[in-house]
This record gives C-alpha cells, structure tokens and sequence, in this order.
C-alpha cells in the first residue's frame, strides 16, 4: 500500500488561489523565474492584489541600469528574492526610489485586480498623479472599483478642470482629447467659460459623455466672435455674438439662432451681416446677408453670399437684393449668379432642361411665406436710396 501524496490534491491548510498572470508582466517573471528565481511565478500567482500589483510596479520600473540600485534600497541579493519576501510597499518604495509611499497609491494598487495595467508605463503615471494629488488623484481615488488602464490615461490627458469621478468612466482617450480641444475652444469664444463654470458643467455632462451638452450653454453664450471677413460695407453690420443670432433668429422665425448655426460662425464656417429696414405696415424689418468661405488653392480665404434672408420667408425682388448685397460684392465678396445674365440666357437654358440652383431664391415662390406687397417694395426701395 503506497501512501505517497496524491500531487494534485490540494492541501488543507493551503488556501490560496491561483489567479493567472497574462500579458506583459509573465514574460518578465518567466525570464526571472528561468533565470534563477525558481517559484517567482507560483509566488506572485498566489499572493494578494496588493503585493502582486506591486511586483507588476516593480517589473514596469526596473530596467539593467537601476536594478543595482533597486536592490540596494530592499537590501536583497537578487530581484528573485525582493519580490518574494519584501511588503509591497517596500517595493513601491524602491521602485520609484522615495521613502515615503502615499496611502492612496497604495489604495490605487489595491483597486486595480489580477490583471495588470497596460501599457507598463501606467504604473509610473498613476505614481505621479497620486503624489501630485488634485483634481486628478481625487478622481482616482472616489472613480470607483476596479480601476483601468483607460480612466488612468484618461485622468492623465484630461484638463485638470474637467476631471471628475464620474467623467473618467465615460470617456476614451480619444474623447479626452476631443473635449480638452472642446473646452479650449470654448474659453476662446466665451467669457462665461470660466474654470469654475467649466467644472460644473463637466460635472453635469460629462459622466455620460455628452460633448455637445457640455458646449451648448458656452455655445449658446459666446461673446468672442472671430474677426468679421469685411467691415465698412454701408448699413450692414456684422452679426458678433450669440446673442445677436439667437434675437435676429427668432425675429426672422429661422434657424440662425440654433446652437449649430451659431458653432458655424464660430467656427468660421459661416458670416452674417444684417440691416435694419424700417417700413409703415411691417415696422423693422431685419435683413440677413449669409455668407459662406471659398478657398483657392494658395490656400486664401474668400468670402462667397449664400443667401438673402428676411422675416417669414419673403424673397426680396432681385433689385432691392442686389441693392443690400452690393457694398459686399465691392468690398470682395463672391456671388455664384451672373448678375449681367440676360433673362433669355435663362429661357433658353431651362428649355434645354439645364437648371442651376440659386441660392438668393431671387423672384421665387417659397409655400406659405407671406409676399411683400407692391406698397412694401416701393418703400424698400425708398429706403434703400436714402441708405
């Protein structure tokens, strides 16, 4: 009768469990194991989250110029050996070379789980961010369990006034990225967006990663408009704030007060002049001139009319259109209409079946817009002369 021990049964005063070690940090502790630390896999395989995600500190840290030094501080022979006897916050110690380890790197560590942070350099961030304390390693510390790779390096790029718990479980690195650009932008074309009012609004939208909600208020608020594209052109005057468009908006009964149309001027992707008509039986009537930008290939901006707007719809005559429009066309700007065309070029183009869109909508009949009467043009005109 044999009563040699069955090798895979496991011993009743030995509970602990083996958790795989995958990645980066098994190539590493296989080559120390091979090469003289026989057990080191077993070793960091069984022991708690804490020590093991030390060691995995350890291993992003050491490299053949530092390793005399490391073990000069944990005062072992090999690295074999500091790994496997040493508390993990000797480790940590050596590792970063300091005597002092903060309690929430520690916590940090001990959050992280079994698999270890990727890449290795993490390691060395989150020491940072932790000893440095602030927004970022408040975040850190209240984001929640287990902590990743991604909300590390998310912390780490994000601005320090957009960093909250909440935020770094929402947004990937990319997005970090895009919303500092966000709120760079936003502190250019807006005097509200302060650090205080940023923070708050991070706070707000960020932790289900909404951008667009973020910026909306800012939008919607902004007071620093890019330059105008020509200035002194007669009665029309550019559009230069939020406020403005979102007024002419609603008085012209438009879309040039919603938030996108206003991030198209900011943007430079729009401009918008407007005059003020005053008329007997309308009473003031606004005028928007839109403008889009046109590029050669040198890589100069030119500006291109898109577009002629009044209350409810109404399309201006073409007379009084080109009237409103003709301090732009002096000033430089383009038009994609032959002014000089002849109205049997269009006849004869149209009979054809060639059709060009004109964006003025000069003489067109637009459903349900209110037309200006003969009385109404008569006057524009008169007003227009003492312009």
């Amino acid at each position: 009768m044999s009563f040699s021990r069955n090798p895979f049964r496991k011993s009743t005063h030995d509970n602990k469990t083996l958790r795989p070690i995958t990645g980066w940090p098994f190539e590493r502790l296989a080559s120390l194991d091979i090469a003289g630390a026989p057990g080191l896999l077993a070793h960091t395989a069984s022991c708690g989250v804490l020590k093991r995600q030390a060691i995995f500190a350890v291993l992003s840290q050491i490299t053949a110029e530092n390793t005399s030094a490391f073990l000069h501080l944990v005062n072992c022979a090999s690295i074999g050996e500091a790994l496997r006897t040493r508390y993990a916050r000797q480790l940590v110690a050596a590792a970063f070379a300091v005597e002092q380890v903060p309690n929430g790197y520690l916590r940090a560590l001990a959050r992280i789980g079994d698999s270890a942070l990727s890449p290795p350099d993490l390691y060395a961030k989150l020491f940072d961010l932790m000893v440095a304390g602030g927004p970022q390693a408040h975040a850190i510390r209240y984001c929640g369990s287990p902590l990743t790779s991604s909300e590390i390096a998310v912390v780490d790029l994000l601005d320090p006034v957009l960093v909250s718990p909440e935020s770094l479980h929402s947004l990937s690195a990319y997005e970090a990225r895009t919303a500092n650009e966000v709120a760079a932008f936003l502190r250019r074309v807006c005097s509200a967006a302060t650090d205080d009012a940023l923070t708050q609004a991070a706070r707000q939208h960020l932790k289900t990663g909404n951008l667009s909600a973020f910026a909306t208020p800012f939008i919607r608020a902004a007071d620093r408009f890019p330059p105008p594209p020509f200035v002194g052109v007669g009665a029309l005057q550019p559009v230069t704030s939020a406020d403005q468009m979102i007024s002419l908006g609603t008085r012209l009964r438009n879309c040039l007060g919603n938030t996108d149309v206003i991030s198209e001027v900011l943007l430079r992707l729009k401009a918008y002049y407007f005059a003020e008509v005053e008329l007997l039986r309308l009473g003031a009537t606004p005028v928007v001139v839109e403008l889009e930008p046109a590029y050669q290939a040198s890589g100069e901006r030119l500006w291109q009319i898109q577009g002629v707007h009044t209350t409810k719809h109404r399309t201006l005559p073409h007379k009084i259109a080109l009237r409103i429009i003709e301090p732009l066309l002096q000033a430089g700007a383009l038009i994609n209409v032959n002014l000089s065309q002849h109205p049997a070029d269009k006849r004869t183009r149209e009979a054809l079946g060639v059709f060009r869109w004109n964006p003025l909508r000069w003489e067109e009949e637009i459903d349900g817009a209110e037309p200006f009467s003969a009385a109404d043009i008569a006057e524009l005109e008169e007003r227009l002369e003492r312009v």
